[in-house]
């Protein structure tokens, strides 16, 4: 897994357009080498959820399986994704349902040059590291329940073919590129035999950190 960085939002959209963005869909295919790449962003899900626990915040574990994950085992199974990794362990209904709202809405806003950015690091990526099969890159706003929480959220790739980005309040352009191959590069890692040692881990995240900082240097990034 990997952390985005908390850093400014301004340095990402310095020149975006103050209206709104809104396309016709918000999932976005593309080929390389013959591979098919989707990008799914959730935001649907999340406003149902939204909406649905606002009315009632007693059930809001319950709203989130139902709403957010449901929708996304939908397109696991749909698209026939491996899972060695349950993303879930990571999702978690928000303690702060306001913040969540105002996340989802600030990514639907720009939604546009995020993904430019997600797909510009995917291409750049596959060029270095190629894969011999499809991917599917979820997208999806997240409200860390702890300061030390946020840390810990970023990105966590699920198998060989799917990876899901965590996006909180503030991140840069060059966090979300890092984030984007540290996880990209587990896809294509997680082909490999089993890795079941504390070793074996160090060695994974490792060689995922060395990959992204190779593309997009950083001055420093923190790995879980």
């Amino acid at each position: 897994m990997k952390s985005i960085y908390l850093l400014s939002a301004t340095l990402l959209l310095a020149s975006c357009s103050p209206a709104a963005e809104k396309p016709k869909t918000y999932d976005i295919t593309f080929t390389h080498e013959k591979q098919k790449i989707q990008i799914v962003p959730l935001y649907k899900a999340y406003d149902d959820y939204i909406q649905a626990v606002s009315k009632h915040p007693e059930d809001n574990e319950e709203l989130f399986k139902k709403y957010v994950l449901g929708a996304k085992n939908k397109i696991i199974k749909k698209e026939q994704l491996q899972a060695n990794f349950d993303s879930s362990l990571l999702e978690h209904p928000s303690e702060n349902i306001e913040d969540l709202r105002q996340m989802n809405t600030y990514l639907k806003k720009h939604h546009q040059r995020i993904m430019k950015q997600i797909k510009s690091s995917l291409l750049t990526s596959m060029k270095q590291l190629p894969r011999d099969e499809k991917l599917v890159v979820f997208v999806s706003p997240t409200t860390p329940n702890t300061h030390d929480g946020a840390k810990r959220y970023g990105g966590v790739a699920q198998g060989n073919n799917s990876m899901t980005l965590f996006f909180l309040k503030d991140f840069s352009e060059t966090s979300l590129r890092n984030t984007t191959a540290h996880e990209y590069h587990h896809t294509i890692a997680l082909n490999e035999p089993s890795r079941t040692t504390v070793l074996d881990h160090i060695i994974f995240e490792g060689e995922a950190e060395f990959f992204a900082h190779k593309l997009y240097p950083m001055e420093s990034s923190e790995s879980i």
